[in-house]
């Protein structure tokens, strides 16, 4: 659907650059942001067990997401703080800096931020369809700007590339301020 917002500005470029743009500006932009969160599927809490994968994401394919980082962990309701209570080991492996002595069915719950993965092409997620539809604006303009500052192509506009960057980045910032 970026092809639609983006299309007038940048006559005669290709779809399939325009998707990949777009897919490179929402890695981007949900990397800078953490607009697209989602709970991880519950973990069960095993006395004794420091360490917990980060598994599934709700109802999301594996392939057209990566844990960019983790934003919330919860043990049986209460909340845990980075580096005193928990530690992320390369964004999938949860390691609780003290050992639980009970076991817990669904003790650990854990909010993520996500990124889009280099092969999405379409998704289904409601989370991800409100952060696309809120910051649709932003997204387009980091697009524009990509195809826009492409040199020897009809459709290369250097200084409407600059506007669209600093358009752009300020709809970052400002979703980064809201999400926080």
């Amino acid at each position: 659907s970026i092809y639609a917002e983006v299309h007038a500005e940048l006559p005669g470029c290709p779809k399939p650059l325009v998707v990949r743009e777009c897919r490179r500006v929402l890695i981007d932009f949900c990397a800078h942001t953490k607009a697209w969160q989602q709970d991880a599927d519950p973990i069960n809490r095993v006395s004794g067990q420091i360490d917990y994968e980060i598994e599934d994401v709700g109802n999301l394919d594996p392939d057209d997401f990566l844990i960019d980082s983790v934003i919330a962990v919860t043990n049986d309701g209460r909340p845990l703080q980075p580096i005193r209570d928990y530690i992320v080991n390369d964004r999938t492996t949860l390691r609780l800096t003290r050992a639980p002595t009970s076991d817990s069915t669904n003790g650990i719950l854990v909010r993520v931020s996500l990124c889009p993965s280099n092969c999405m092409t379409e998704i289904e997620d409601q989370p991800f369809a409100t952060m696309w539809q809120y910051n649709l604006y932003t997204i387009a303009q980091g697009v524009m700007e990509k195809c826009l500052a492409m040199n020897g192509v009809a459709w290369s506009n250097p200084n409407q590339a600059a506007i669209c960057r600093k358009r752009y980045l300020d709809g970052r910032v400002a979703e980064r301020i809201r999400v926080q």
